[in-house]
């Protein structure tokens, strides 16, 4: 059977397709680099200075984003070990930058975060989406999620979570956590309740038959003298 009728092959070629698509969207997403860096020239007042640098700002971070999201495709896509191929010897960038890239987007793609709300630092807004759940919820209350949060601030914020000067669990999350715990409590209390309920019941069952047999004996000798052979 020819390679172009065999559907192995078939899925090689779009594994094959899929390393391709995402190393070009790496290194000269669309073939833009170039004609974008030959056309920047002096402009004419302040505010299009603004106007044009917040523009790119934010093409920078939609441009880390994307490379996040084929990052997940191409690992959910490609077969073992070919993803920690293709990141070591055709990306130009590390297996850490990578894992960074791959989880801001996986927070996106899971709607942890909106896209609108991530810095436009991929450093920046990894640190952010990798807090842990209390972290988590102590940055929302502190509007550390929002997109002009700095790279000093979510530093000073992590450092503070890790020695612990202030209390890193807010109240909020506190709360939340004990009104869970109060659930499984009042669920475990529930079910030994009816277990109670079952063991009574069949303890009066016992004690109802043990009633029974001891009552129709009453009042009769029984023999055990062997009858002789």
């Amino acid at each position: 059977m020819s390679c172009a009728r065999n559907w192995g092959c078939k899925m090689a070629g779009l594994q094959r397709a899929v390393k391709a698509d995402l190393v070009q969207e790496v290194t000269d997403p669309d073939g833009r680099f170039d004609d974008v860096r030959r056309s920047v020239s002096k402009l004419s007042s302040r505010d299009k200075y603004v106007e044009t640098i917040g523009r790119l700002w934010k093409e920078a971070t939609n441009r880390f984003i994307d490379i996040g999201k084929y990052l997940v495709y191409a690992k959910d896509s490609l077969p073992h070990g070919e993803y920690e191929s293709m990141i070591e010897s055709e990306l130009p960038f590390s297996k850490s930058v990578a894992h960074a890239l791959k989880t801001v987007a996986e927070a996106v793609l899971q709607e942890k975060v909106p896209e609108k709300k991530l810095p436009p630092d991929y450093s920046t807004a990894y640190m952010l989406v990798s807090l842990k759940d209390d972290g988590w919820e102590l940055a929302k209350e502190r509007g550390l999620v929002r997109s002009t949060l700095k790279r000093a601030e979510i530093l000073d914020f992590r450092r503070e979570l890790r020695e612990g000067r202030k209390r890193p669990v807010s109240e909020k999350a506190a709360r939340r956590r004990l009104a869970k715990e109060r659930e499984r409590v009042l669920a475990d209390i529930e079910a030994l309740r009816r277990r109670l309920e079952e063991i009574d019941a069949e303890m009066n069952t016992i004690d109802g038959t043990a009633s029974e047999v001891g009552g129709s004996r009453s009042g009769r000798i029984i023999d055990i003298t062997p009858e002789p052979v």
